[in-house]
């Protein structure tokens, strides 16, 4: 199976998304287990002058870039909890997409689905970038350590998102997620909304930031093209344009935490939860 090849600013984008083939999930869903708001309760969260632009708080270096192979629900899913641990206060780490892509695709360059990513991050973790030879999507040649390793990087609480009103509540709470997008050719609108149509979807990217814009949301990518694609390797989406039909074929997911790593600097637990 060959899968779909793009190119955008000279530079060739595998699209590496498997559709499931039923759409259901072994993870809870979101709507039954994290906090579920009203559109007003979101938009005073977002609205709020400590809200801070995402795009400030993970600047260039957690731009991701999967260069040529079809590994990006790998690196959404690196990326997602990348950015867990931060929100728990834990010190940055790089993690890599190849690893878990090698984890989970069978030992082939043939595109990974999105739910075996975020059962892999939540049950054996995501290797550190610095143990994983770079491009490498083959299990049997990546060090056994760079595994044993990734057990100090796994997610927590890992939910799955069936609606817009569940992808925004979670972002607006503070989780990450990750979605499936129908990538293609197009560029940004000047309000830096991308191009991309629906699709059954085709490429997975991370969504760490949610706005709110003539009188619709808006959420926004951290792709995994490196930062000459975008706004520095972002894009803002929305529900109707982008997520309306893919929705239909896969499942969403957020992440809203990381666990403490056994080996690092874990933040301190106050007196009130021992």
């Amino acid at each position: 199976m060959s899968l779909p090849i793009i190119e955008i600013n000279g530079e060739r984008r595998v699209l590496g998304l498997l559709k499931p083939d039923r759409r259901v999930s072994s993870m809870p869903m979101y709507v039954g287990s994290g906090p579920m708001w009203t559109l007003e309760q979101i938009l005073e969260v977002i609205t709020d002058a400590s809200w801070t632009p995402r795009a400030e708080i993970y600047g260039d270096e957690w731009i991701k870039d999967q260069d040529g192979i079809g590994a990006c629900a790998g690196y959404a899913a690196a990326s997602a909890v990348e950015r867990a641990r931060h929100a728990r206060g834990l010190n940055y780490v790089e993690l890599s997409g190849d690893g878990i892509y090698a984890a989970v695709n069978g030992g082939r360059d043939q595109g990974s689905a999105l739910e075996a990513n975020m059962v892999w991050l939540r049950d054996n973790g995501v290797p550190p970038a610095s143990e994983v030879p770079r491009h490498e999507y083959r299990k049997n040649r990546i060090p056994a350590k760079a595994y044993q390793e990734g057990k100090r990087f796994r997610g927590a609480e890992t939910y799955a998102i069936n609606s817009e009103l569940e992808l925004a509540s979670a972002l607006a709470a503070g989780f990450v997620t990750v979605v499936a997008v129908e990538a293609g050719n197009g560029g940004l609108s000047p309000d830096g909304v991308s191009d991309w149509r629906n699709g059954p979807g085709n490429h997975s990217v991370v969504v760490d930031d949610i706005r709110y814009r003539n009188g619709k949301l808006e959420f926004q990518t951290a792709n995994s093209w490196g930062i000459r694609w975008g706004q520095r390797g972002r894009a803002w989406l929305t529900w109707e344009r982008h997520f309306k039909t893919s929705t239909s074929y896969h499942m969403f997911y957020a992440l809203r935490s990381a666990t403490d790593d056994p080996q690092g600097d874990n933040p301190p637990v106050p007196i009130s939860e021992k």
